[in-house]
């Protein structure tokens, strides 16, 4: 087995430390060897080591510009640092070659939701799922655009099925997403059952915290709320949400530092002084 063949193999294997090693030695013996760059592009891109991905992945678009591997994954690249127009193109032009491509179908389903485009991000994720019934990620990412449209009930289904097809132990994303969902639903308990289910196994995942600390709140369990409210704050503090809350609970606990955390919650979503009133 040659060293690309290899890489590859690691790379669709999730070791994408042991592929960047194999195309490294490729790349060294002939540095414009598409094949090698735009696999090991792809491999930064999933260590998020964007830079590296970017400088790969343009090498590989330069010397072969319809190649279906390095448009998409450059389109992903860039959705993952919010440049929608430029993955909205690499995206575009992938689908132009291979319309049914179920990964660049999720790809730009993704940007179309990640940019509020939520009807065009559902034709998109209708089609990957026509072509895949049992794709786990295109569901849970029909999912939660069905969320973001306040359909709970589609939400709840599609989210569901992909749990169903891959547990959240490997699908934490749609985990988090239903809890979400049950959130909006105001049904707490069983949102903080998939929250805490999400937090075995990534810690520090924001949304489940933030979902969490609502949930929480929500109770009137308000210890355990800041507790998640304070941890989310420190990887976002910008969160309007979770300043909303931890203010509003602080300044049930005449803590006036509560009156801080609730004015740069609605200084940045405004949507919120409705909710204070």
């Amino acid at each position: 087995m040659d060293l690309n063949e290899r890489g590859k193999n690691y790379f669709e294997a999730g070791k994408y430390e042991e592929a960047i090693e194999d195309f490294n030695k490729c790349l060294k013996a002939e540095p414009k060897d598409a094949f090698a760059l735009k696999y090991r592009g792809a491999s930064y891109g999933k260590l998020q080591r964007y830079k590296e991905a970017f400088k790969d992945l343009n090498k590989s678009v330069k010397i072969e510009s319809n190649d279906i591997f390095s448009l998409q994954y450059r389109g992903a690249t860039y959705r993952m640092l919010q440049k929608y127009d430029k993955a909205f193109e690499d995206l575009s032009k992938a689908l132009e070659i291979d319309p049914n491509n179920v990964f660049t179908l999720w790809n730009r389903g993704e940007t179309y939701r990640q940019m509020g485009k939520y009807e065009e991000s559902l034709a998109d994720l209708n089609k990957a799922i026509e072509v895949e019934p049992n794709n786990a990620k295109a569901l849970a990412s029909r999912g939660e655009t069905y969320r973001r449209m306040d359909k709970y009930d589609e939400a709840l289904s599609d989210l569901n099925k992909s749990l169903e097809i891959l547990d959240y132990i490997q699908n934490v994303s749609a985990i988090v997403n239903r809890g979400l969902t049950y959130l909006r639903m105001e049904k707490d308990e069983l949102a903080i059952s998939d929250f805490n289910k999400a937090l075995e196994i990534e810690p520090n995942a924001f949304y489940a915290l933030k979902g969490r600390g609502e949930a929480y709140h929500c109770l009137e369990r308000y210890d355990e709320a800041l507790v998640d409210l304070n941890k989310a704050l420190e990887i976002n503090p910008d969160d309007p949400t979770a300043l909303y809350y931890r203010g509003r609970i602080y300044l049930m606990r005449k803590n006036f530092e509560g009156l801080i955390d609730v004015t740069r919650a609605m200084n940045i979503e405004p949507k919120l002084k409705e909710m204070f009133k």
